[in-house]
């Protein structure tokens, strides 16, 4: 699932403009190295990746952490996930029949999250990854649920292992991008939704996430280029959204042409 960043409300605050860049330097070693100590070391690295993604899972405090919660939305409070245990109806599956059963459990989180039953949504998503630790899709979806009930700091925590399991995986580096872009943090959103369009150029959402960061830094031309971007790739039935996105761009082409005659 992909999200369409709440763009289309007002913009508050300041536009400021700016980037970051990070820059790094690795020095090569001419040393030559043993071979069996580069063995040793790499199967430490994919143990602490492991433990890493497992202590991230088990920290998850669901109740304490709805910086944006919404009135009517009920704390949720997280059992332990513990990637190496399932429930006694599936410990003895073999393998290809947990995968069929993930599967099942996160269509099933779909279902209830487009119902708007989010917490019962969450519930599916975590028993998907049990049952398949390296399910992208589940956690990427488990992200976007958390992140619509306001618990954000959950919401970046799945949407990071999502990225770490599939780096080059569209859909959560658009949900990412537009989660980094409502806290603000908008030249980091605009790196991951420009990979996001990278990955998936016909795919509309990024550009409509990456305009609205673009707009609130005040990069006018860039914003107004990925709100045209968005409006090739919609389907002209889908008038709501299509009709804002024009009346946006309109607007900003008149503050752009006085900008420049400034």
């Amino acid at each position: 699932m992909s999200i369409i960043h709440q763009a289309l409300k007002k913009i508050e605050g300041e536009r400021t403009s700016g980037g970051l860049t990070y820059i790094s330097s690795i020095n090569e070693r001419k040393k030559r190295i043993n071979p069996y100590l580069l063995v040793i070391l790499i199967l430490l690295t994919f143990f602490f990746i492991f433990m890493i993604t497992v202590f991230y899972l088990n920290k998850s405090e669901m109740g304490d952490t709805n910086i944006l919660s919404q009135p009517g939305n009920a704390a949720i409070h997280d059992e332990d996930i513990n990637l190496n245990s399932h429930n006694g109806a599936t410990a003895g599956l073999p393998e290809t029949d947990k995968v069929a059963e993930a599967r099942k459990h996160n269509m099933a989180g779909i279902e209830l999250y487009n119902s708007g039953k989010l917490e019962k949504a969450i519930e599916e998503f975590k028993t998907a990854v049990r049952l398949m630790p390296s399910y992208t899709e589940a956690y990427n979806n488990m992200g976007l649920a958390f992140m619509d009930i306001g618990n954000i700091d959950s919401a970046k925590v799945f949407f990071e292992i999502a990225l770490q399991l599939r780096p080059e995986y569209p859909e959560s580096l658009n949900n990412y991008g537009a989660l980094l872009s409502d806290e603000g943090m908008n030249i980091e959103a605009i790196e991951y939704l420009k990979r996001a369009i990278e990955f998936a150029p016909m795919s509309p959402d990024p550009h409509l996430n990456i305009a609205i960061s673009f707009e609130k830094i005040g990069r006018l031309n860039d914003a107004i280029s990925h709100y045209e971007g968005f409006l090739r790739l919609t389907d002209k039935d889908n008038h709501a959204t299509r009709d804002d996105v024009m009346n946006k761009v309109a607007v900003l082409k008149e503050l752009y042409l006085a900008k420049v005659g400034n």
